[in-house]
């Protein structure tokens, strides 16, 4: 309002009228100094403060904590060891006749000249060779027939499909549908792997008679090859038929091309193809330590969850730019528990939206705990035929559960995958040591890892890197040691270190149930005294590597028992052995861990809250006397009349050249998919 009042030396009094033009002539300047220069001085408290933390937190805050990793990221390195790629092979003798024209053939040039004469059709003789081609394809067997000679390959039909292990002596799943194809899918196979050679050269050798009559442009030649690969895969025959299946293991260093392992898996059990129970169990014979995936129950995904497939498209494998060293390793994808659906034989399967493809059947599929909730099957396809995208069809682990108890076959941990598994938590906690000693233990108990050597060069890698936070009980970096007054170590002040124990060896599985370990250590204060301790773990674990690791791991006491016996005497000496790599430390100086806050939370908490209440105070001090200047000045200035403000350029309307609509154009009709 204009008659506000003003307040000046405790007393308020009306505003004069010279004050009020004065006033609305400078209120919208004055207010925007007002607001600049709160800003400045809240960016500056703001920068103080920032500074005064970073000078506190260098000395007590946290280094920082492990960086963060995404579900896909954890979940795919703990079970890709155990997805494997699954290669179905066929070979057989494949005969092909000769396709020989019936009389039939021969009229249809008549007709063809008779359909250009009534104008149904060009009278060019290319025109009419093109109508003639397009009524033998539609009835191949009306105007072809078998003729010689006879011509013969060996054929090989392949089919490429995802398995994976669930016990660490070789059992494997899949899908039915891959470890059997139909008669049908056979001569599909064939016709497209084996007899592509002499559909070829029947549709070259065809054309090559035609050019001196017509050119044998696109649309004939497809006519020309629709007739002969009919032909040919109708009246193809297959003997000799032989089938195998084998697992493409990836070694270290992984690649078809340089380590790849092809080991024969024989079929134990299936049940029917879907819409059935499409599950198949398969087993390696003489396998050991496999890595395994851990199966879950109906209850662990539900609508809504997000699933994860994990698999072996056919789109990679069988693609000429992708390398053969990195064809391998699956792929991950992901998307949403859509529905439960059921067949009409009453069969269970999960609708879900994560992208699959020819070759992820038979895959895993995952929770976000990376329990195993069910296999891939197969995609939705639509009325005409199209593969629908982001419709996968997966059989629930309940079904698959069932399959294997009737097979009398239990899914069972392995003491390699817990081993991997931990390490892996390790890796993603930037705790190196710890995870180079775990990849060490896999890669000793299962060679044929595919990724443990990977994992193994990162960690050493990371510890040269000085990223490594593995605690120094544990094994990690050493603590720097700092002294401490001589007199303070008659009286046990701080005790000394423990001394580092050997490993007192590998130690063995016993069971699926965990691993048990032993480690001894020795530690000297005023005195000397030893520690022993036995633990079992709970889940298993590696043995102790060294007899400090802990407490919970089994080793005992940590530091031993400090013997206190000498303790009395102020003038006792304690003598200590150093292992093997460590430096001698003097009498008088007792390592201490460097990693304890110089100032606790709450004594920076008050430090901090003092700073900001002083930078507050300051400001406001700051922003009144400017306030006053600015009266001053202001009050000097009213015999001026205001200046005239330059004209607002916001209000300016957009012209043809200097804008344009942001709306895309619309696609062509032809484009839109019914």
């Amino acid at each position: 309002m204009d008659g506000v009042t003003g307040m000046r030396g405790g007393r308020e009094r009306p505003e004069r009228p010279a004050e009020t033009a004065r006033r609305r002539a400078a209120g919208p300047g004055r207010l925007a100094g007002l607001t600049r220069l709160a800003r400045r001085t809240a960016v500056a408290a703001g920068l103080a403060g920032t500074m005064v933390l970073s000078s506190l937190g260098g000395a007590w805050a946290d280094p920082g904590k492990p960086r963060e990793v995404a579900v896909g990221t954890k979940l795919a390195a703990r079970t890709h060891p155990a997805v494997q790629l699954l290669n179905l092979s066929y070979t057989a003798k494949v005969t092909v006749p000769s396709a020989a024209v019936r009389k039939a053939f021969t009229k249809l040039y008549d007709e063809a000249d008779k359909q250009a004469r009534k104008g149904r059709i060009p009278k060019d003789r290319q025109s009419k060779v093109k109508w003639v081609f397009r009524k033998v394809a539609g009835d191949v067997d009306k105007y072809l027939q078998e003729g010689k000679p006879v011509r013969s390959v060996d054929g090989v039909a392949s089919a490429w499909c995802t398995g994976w292990w669930i016990t660490p002596d070789g059992y494997m799943v899949t899908a039915a549908h891959c470890v059997d194809l139909t008669d049908a899918d056979l001569r599909t196979y064939f016709a497209t792997q084996s007899i592509t050679d002499i559909n070829a050269g029947d549709v070259k050798a065809l054309l090559k008679s035609l050019m001196g009559s017509v050119e044998p442009d696109k649309e004939l030649t497809e006519l020309v090859e629709k007739v002969y690969t009919t032909f040919n895969t109708t009246h193809m025959q297959v003997t000799d038929l032989k089938k195998s299946m084998d697992v493409i293991s990836a070694l270290p260093g992984g690649g078809m091309d340089r380590s790849a392992k092809r080991s024969p898996i024989r079929l134990v059990a299936k049940g029917e193809v879907y819409p059935g129970r499409d599950h198949a169990l398969l087993k390696l014979d003489g396998a050991s330590n496999l890595p395994v995936v851990t199966l879950g129950t109906d209850g662990d995904a539900r609508v809504g969850d997000v699933l994860y497939v994990s698999g072996f498209p056919g789109l990679v494998t069988n693609a000429s730019f992708v390398s053969l060293k990195s064809k391998l390793y699956p792929a991950l994808t992901e998307g949403a528990f859509n529905a439960r659906r059921e067949t009409a034989q009453g069969v269970p399967y999960i609708q879900a939206q994560a992208p699959s493809y020819g070759g992820n059947s038979g895959g895993p599929v995952f929770n976000a705990d990376g329990k195993a909730v069910g296999i891939l099957v197969g995609g939705l396809l639509s009325d005409i035929g199209e593969s629908q995208e982001n419709q996968s069809w997966i059989l629930p682990v309940g079904v698959l559960r069932e399959f294997l108890a009737a097979q009398q076959v239990v899914a069972a941990p392995s003491v390699t995958t817990v081993l991997y598994d931990k390490a892996l938590e390790d890796f993603f906690a930037d705790r190196h040591t710890a995870a180079l000693t775990g990849f060490r233990q896999v890669a000793a108990l299962y060679p044929a890892h595919p990724y443990v050597a990977e994992y193994i060069a990162d960690s050493q890698e990371a510890i040269a890197a000085g990223r490594d936070r593995t605690p120094p009980s544990a094994g990690g970096p050493a603590s720097t040691p700092t002294p401490t007054p001589s007199g303070l170590a008659g009286i046990g002040a701080a005790p000394a270190p423990s001394g580092t124990a050997a490993p007192t060896g590998t130690a063995a599985p016993t069971g699926a149930a965990g691993l048990t370990g032993t480690g001894t250590g020795t530690g000297t204060g005023t005195g000397t005294g030893t520690g022993t301790g036995t633990g079992t773990g709970a889940s298993p674990a590696p043995a102790p590597s060294s007899a400090n690791d802990g407490d919970d791991n089994g080793d005992g006491d940590d530091d031993g028992t400090a013997g206190n016996a000498a303790g009395a005497d102020p003038s006792a000496t304690a003598e200590q052995t150093p292992a093997a790599g460590e430096e001698a430390v003097s009498p008088n100086v007792t390592p201490v861990a460097n990693d304890e806050p110089l100032m606790s939370p709450l004594m920076f908490g008050i430090v901090g809250g003092s700073l900001l209440v002083a930078m507050i105070v300051m400001a406001f001090v700051v922003s009144t006397t400017r306030r006053r200047k600015l009266r001053q000045s202001q009050a000097a200035l009213s015999a001026f009349p205001p200046p005239t403000p330059y004209p607002s350029w916001e209000n300016r309307q957009p012209t043809q050249q200097n804008w344009q609509p942001n709306t895309p154009p619309a696609p062509p009709s032809w484009q839109s998919k019914n």
